[in-house]
């Protein structure tokens, strides 16, 4: 940062202060940042309170540092430097790239620039040409304290520690774990982990014009990380990308628990988390870190209700979703209902309300008797009851198995998925079993 240490005088145009068009902070604040709406794109990466409130006193700290410095000052108030620093250590916490936040400062100083200039050139061309050199100064201090505070927030925070523990991490997970790995992250291996495979849905706001997915996705995903840490008092180990990934936590810490874990960040993260759990010996986790994850695809696939389930809640589920020749029959089954699909939509209402005939009735908004004549025709055209004692098994299973084979009907496909909690039994407000 330059900061001449020459005294400066009052730039003057016209016998009046230069600086004057920039005086009105409150106002010409609000002005640029409406400006930057749609156009400048922090204000579209930012979360709504940011882009508000936080972004608009850091334009007002710039407006009054370049009054200040037009007026003769010689460098910007430190306290105001100060605030701007830890807005940009904020920004770079909450991943908006550098370089739009170096684009919307060069873009408030072009407005704040063609402000003085319109006001004051045509009378003095002289004090005009002087408040260049001063806003280039200010921009200088500007990008500098902006571009150091990015380059502190992103280098530290224990990143030599997060890296060995990330390294230490993937070893465990592909199953060579090293006793140098442990000691250079400070942390002991364990008998024995509960693995946690994790998927992370948005939230309905993230689809917010305001907001870029990926900067909110960033955002959400560093609050789960830091709600993890403290819940786990730095002992849980993971892996996460934007979508989820996987969690370790040493089964002799039993104070642990791993419902409360996932429950927690959701609540904190505003995010949806579904997970997957089993505790195993440590030389087991690759092999059950595939299994865990391909139960998390199965509970996924059927839009199970976010929470945390074993395999003992998804356990049929899990084993309809494995390819085979039983899986190929319970799908045929229902081939000849293709053609039907009002038929096939009555069925897969019926067996989610564990055929309760008025239930199924109401939720297809047609009369009890209607709902008789489909169910007549739907064992017409399969050629068995779907009804009767011992075709329901086969009607939940076959249901199951079109919706987790890779060929049969799909939930978002055809809208007529039926929900894991629906299929398994499950209430939906209670989702998988404690």
């Amino acid at each position: 940062m330059v900061v001449s240490n020459q005294p400066r005088s009052m730039v003057m145009a016209g016998g009046q202060p230069i600086s004057a068009p920039l005086r009105d902070v409150r106002a010409l604040s609000e002005r640029i940042v409406e400006s930057f709406a749609g156009k400048v794109a922090p204000c579209k990466m930012l979360p709504t309170e940011a882009a508000g409130t936080d972004l608009a006193s850091v334009v007002a700290i710039c407006l009054e540092s370049a009054s200040m410095l037009l007026d003769g000052g010689l460098e910007p108030n430190p306290a105001d430097m100060a605030r701007l620093e830890k807005a940009a250590a904020g920004w770079a916490r909450e991943g908006i790239p550098l370089d739009s936040v170096l684009h919307a400062i060069f873009e408030g100083s072009r407005i704040g620039h063609r402000l003085v200039s319109d006001a004051n050139s045509a009378r003095d061309f002289d004090g005009a040409s002087s408040a260049v050199f001063v806003l280039i100064d200010m921009l200088d201090t500007l990008t500098t304290i902006v571009t150091m505070a990015y380059d502190r927030e992103l280098r530290g925070g224990g990143h030599d520690q997060y890296a060995a523990v990330h390294t230490l991490t993937t070893a465990l997970l592909s199953g060579n774990p090293t006793g140098a790995m442990a000691r250079h992250s400070g942390i002991a291996i364990a008998d024995s982990y509960a693995v946690l495979a994790i998927s992370l849905s948005p939230q309905p706001d993230e689809n917010s014009s305001r907001m870029s997915r990926e900067v909110v996705s960033r955002r959400r995903l560093r609050k789960v990380q830091a709600e993890l840490a403290t819940r786990s008092r730095q002992q849980a180990l993971s892996l996460l990308s934007l979508d989820g990934g996987t969690i370790l936590i040493p089964a002799e810490c039993t104070d642990i628990d791993p419902e409360t874990l996932i429950a927690q960040p959701s609540k904190a993260g505003h995010v949806l988390i579904t997970a997957t759990a089993h505790t195993v010996a440590t030389r087991a986790i690759p092999e059950i870190v595939d299994q865990l994850h391909q139960l998390l695809d199965v509970a996924c696939r059927l839009r199970a209700v976010p929470g945390l389930y074993r395999f003992e809640d998804l356990a049929l589920e899990y084993q309809l979703s494995r390819p085979g020749p039983g899986r190929d029959l319970l799908v045929s089954m229902l081939d000849r209902l293709d053609e039907y699909p009002e038929l096939l939509e009555t069925l897969r209402v019926h067996v989610g309300n564990h055929y309760n005939r008025r239930a199924s009735a109401k939720a297809l908004y047609i009369h009890v008797n209607t709902l008789d004549n489909r169910l007549r025709r739907i064992a017409a055209v399969i050629g068995f009851d779907p009804c009767h004692p011992s075709g329901t098994p086969y009607m939940r299973a076959a249901l199951l198995a079109r919706e987790l084979s890779a060929d049969g009907a799909r939930p978002e496909a055809t809208g007529y998925g039926l929900r894991a909690h629906q299929l398994a039994g499950w209430r939906p407000d209670t989702g998988p079993s404690a």
